[in-house]
């Protein structure tokens, strides 16, 4: 286990030397863990769309995730939970606090020059996730991200076409 605050170069090289370990969005060491995480996406001054989820594995979510979505996602974060059963009550707690902005699943729909709409989100935020301890609300660096998850998605069509050639 890493132990300190590695750098952020040194964060990526390791995350990248190995794929097959648990790391976070940021690279960082992560295993036994889920996350409720929050990505944003807006298309100029359009509609700020949010899905909330959860994951074990935040960095490949987001990559799959923007596979298909055609909005580029413009900000991200998550919170590391105590456990996978809290990450889900933690979901499913949001998605109720904010169900009046549903759009499709677990996407929201806001006007985000709208003040009201903003503090709807924030203060639903800050009272769900006051159930974990020392909760704190990490960014997603979504272009790190996007190279762990490319990385990934390489070495697993690497691993097929090695057990494919028998």
């Amino acid at each position: 286990m890493l132990r300190g605050n590695p750098t952020p170069c040194h964060a990526v090289t390791m995350a990248l030397a190995r794929p097959a370990a648990a790391y976070d969005c940021n690279g960082m060491w992560a295993v036994d863990r889920s996350y409720v995480y929050v990505l944003m996406a807006r298309d100029g001054d359009g509609p700020m769309y949010i899905k909330i989820g959860r994951s074990d594995n935040p960095f490949a979510r987001v990559g799959a995730l923007q596979t298909g979505c055609p909005i580029r996602f413009t900000k991200g974060g998550m919170v590391k939970c105590l456990s996978s059963d809290q990450a889900k009550r933690l979901e499913a707690q949001l998605h109720r606090e904010l169900a009046a902005y549903s759009s499709s699943g677990e996407w929201f729909r806001f006007d985000w020059s709208n003040d009201h709409d903003r503090h709807v989100v924030l203060a639903a935020m800050n009272v769900v996730f006051a159930a974990v301890p020392g909760w704190k609300f990490e960014d997603i660096d979504l272009d790190r991200a996007m190279a762990i998850d490319r990385h990934l998605a390489r070495d697993r069509q690497r691993r097929h076409r090695a057990r494919a050639r028998g």
